[in-house]
């Protein structure tokens, strides 16, 4: 059986490696092709969900169960897919590569699709623009909707061709016709780029639609200021930092300062500094901070432990007000490890 994904948290891998093994133990009853059927169908599912397609919305955490039950079978392009983003396995895009490249050989699609990916980012093998788009070329003639999407991707920036938006667009569009929501939101920036900001809200509508957090900021941004607030929470909910930052600058505007304050914590726990500079920067939320930071200890600790910056960003009024403190003592504690 696969082993725990590195940094999965222990639940989630008790769960999914618990359906793994459920999997396999109902597969001893299967012959090679129902066992070959099955996987193909679980990998299928598991790319609808991870590009939201088919009318599923973006779901990682469906996609790696069921990318990681394909793999158990043994789907090679499982693997691959594992190998590469570090699902149940560790980590390694060379392993991911080796796979690929006899798969694509074989005229495997999704192999094609994965070592241009691997060729355009340099992962596992050296980066070569040309060798990508050929690759993607290949898999898009058999109709792979993500090597369209890549290729629409590459015309747009001139990645291993020259530039060509209109052909960006069409590529696009192909993706687009078969629900690939990251077409929708790579049509949605194209028009916006061409000025056509009615035809760049419909794309990023639908986008947002299917639960894709850049689009719904993107909403957030193209939307009249009375309704664009829905746009930013549907983002922040799922993690979109800059979101969340909307959200706190409109709290503030309205002077909400505790919701201001809940939504600036939130991206400064997401790593951003912009966030903690702002607390430290308004004089008026230092009387909020300092009690919010008394009562989360330990999440304001598990935000400046990994982040020297971030403490080295607290403003000198805070650290004196929290002198003695039991925070207090554990970051100069922290400050003087990442000193030595």
């Amino acid at each position: 059986m696969m082993q725990p994904e590195i940094g999965q948290k222990a639940g989630d891998t008790k769960e999914i490696n618990r359906d793994v093994q459920a999997l396999l133990e109902k597969a001893e009853l299967w012959d090679e092709k129902t066992k070959a059927h099955e996987a193909q169908n679980l990998f299928e599912k598991s790319i609808k969900f991870y590009c939201g397609r088919g009318g599923e919305k973006m779901d990682k955490n469906a996609s790696r169960k069921l990318t990681m039950q394909a793999a158990a079978l043994g789907h090679q392009s499982a693997r691959a897919e594992c190998y590469y983003r570090g699902w149940g396995v560790e980590q390694s895009y060379e392993r991911s590569f080796s796979i690929c490249i006899v798969e694509a050989t074989k005229g495997n699609p999704h192999a094609q699709f994965k070592l241009g990916v691997c060729y355009e980012r340099g992962r596992g093998v050296q980066k070569n623009p040309e060798r990508a788009v050929k690759w993607y070329h290949k898999a898009a003639e058999q109709g792979h909707v993500s090597a369209w999407g890549n290729l629409g991707c590459c015309y747009e920036e001139g990645v291993g061709v020259p530039v060509n938006t209109k052909k960006a667009i069409q590529y696009y569009q192909m993706a687009a016709s078969h629900g690939d929501v990251l077409a929708y939101f790579n049509l949605g920036a194209c028009y916006e780029g061409l000025w056509d900001y009615s035809e760049a809200q419909k794309w990023f509508r639908k986008a947002a639609l299917a639960g894709y957090a850049d689009a719904q900021y993107e909403m957030g941004r193209l939307t009249p200021p009375v309704r664009n607030k829905m746009w930013y929470q549907m983002a922040a909910i799922q993690g979109h930092v800059e979101s969340m930052l909307c959200i706190a600058n409109l709290r503030e505007d309205e002077k909400n300062l505790d919701e201001a304050l809940k939504w600036y914590w939130k991206a400064a726990e997401k790593g951003c500094h912009e966030a903690l500079q702002k607390l430290n920067d308004r004089g008026y939320f230092r009387t909020y901070a300092l009690g919010y930071f008394r009562k989360n200890k330990k999440a304001v600790l598990r935000v400046v432990r990994r982040d020297l910056a971030m403490l080295q960003m607290l403003s000198s009024s805070i650290l004196d007000a929290l002198q003695g403190d039991y925070l207090i003592r554990l970051i100069n504690k922290n400050i003087n490890k990442c000193a030595k």
